[in-house]
């Protein structure tokens, strides 16, 4: 059995509510991997980690005797430990991940997230086991995979974009026995998000939104993000563009045209297979802030579907 590429709400619904987490929440350094707003590589710039870890069991043997056991993880030794992955990106790629992509000198997102999951796990993100040549007992997986059900790793970079607030990579993965190893991985998940762009629009019904543009904030989330490279500005300038050109009246149908943007921009921008065969789930969630006066922001969240049996859309107003 070969660990299998899901998508994150598909593994949470799998591991419902765990009945012990550990979570460490922003955790702040700075990073040359990826690229910056104006997709420049290989430029420093602050990058914010959050990593949550789900666990099988209760913290029974913790809780009882007020010591630190195998049901539950340091959350000091852990930060300390996905800093110390994250110094490690710029002497090249984690065990069993090779960059495809030409010319590429420098350490991309997926990379630098690679190296933390290697680090946490002993794994790829994508389940597989990675052995590394020689290894000692020192340079075991920090975590006791057996007592893990679910983690999630979350690469933050707040100034990677020019008009919202960040791009952030997510790995999540679920654990537990299957053939041929006795604990690992059995589905795993990767998303790429572009947070709260802020675009002046032509958009809406009424008379006085026909004559000036006003803000939309578009929220951009894909699934599926198995690609190499570092795409997320060119994806954000496919958007940008996208909405300042428009002139629909709704929400709906500028959301069915970012859905159609974006899609193909993955597959114009991706020297992979992303976008062919593997189905790629998109979430646009947009807001107007100055349409209702007497409410913070009207909202239109949607949900489309590339690839694999074809497009499919979901649309919910908020």
């Amino acid at each position: 059995m070969m660990p299998i590429l899901s998508t994150t709400p598909h593994i949470r619904s799998i591991v419902g509510s765990p009945p012990a987490s550990v979570r460490v929440r922003n955790l702040t350094s700075t990073t040359t991997a990826g690229t910056d707003a104006w997709g420049r590589p290989g430029r420093p710039q602050p990058c914010l980690i959050s990593c949550e870890i789900s666990f099988v069991r209760p913290f029974n043997t913790s809780t009882t005797t007020d010591r630190l056991g195998q049901d539950t993880v340091h959350y000091g030794l852990l930060s300390k430990e996905i800093l110390s992955a994250l110094d490690n990106v710029s002497k090249g790629p984690p065990p069993g991940f090779e960059l495809t992509t030409d010319n590429v000198t420098t350490p991309t997102l997926r990379e630098a997230l690679e190296h933390i999951w290697h680090r946490l796990t002993g794994l790829g993100i994508d389940g597989n086991v990675v052995e590394e040549p020689g290894e000692t007992e020192e340079k075991k997986p920090f975590l006791h995979l057996e007592a893990i059900r679910f983690m999630s790793v979350t690469m933050f970079l707040p100034k990677a974009s020019l008009l919202g607030e960040g791009v952030s990579l997510t790995a999540s993965g679920l654990f537990g026995p299957f053939a041929g190893v006795k604990y690992g991985c059995i589905r795993y998940a990767l998303d790429l998000r572009l947070h709260n762009l802020r675009v002046p629009t032509l958009i809406g019904v009424n008379p006085n939104e026909r004559t000036n543009k006003q803000v939309v904030v578009a929220d951009i989330g894909l699934g599926n993000w198995v690609a190499l490279e570092d795409m997320y500005t060119n994806l954000e300038k496919g958007v940008v563009q996208a909405m300042s050109h428009s002139s629909y009246e709704t929400l709906e149908a500028l959301g069915a045209k970012l859905s159609e943007t974006l899609f193909k921009d993955v597959k114009f921008l991706s020297s992979d297979d992303l976008g062919k065969d593997v189905e790629l789930p998109i979430r646009i969630t947009m807001e107007k802030p100055t349409a209702v006066t007497f409410a913070d922001c009207p909202i239109v969240e949607m949900r489309a579907s590339h690839g694999g049996n074809g497009p499919r859309t979901a649309v919910d107003t908020i």
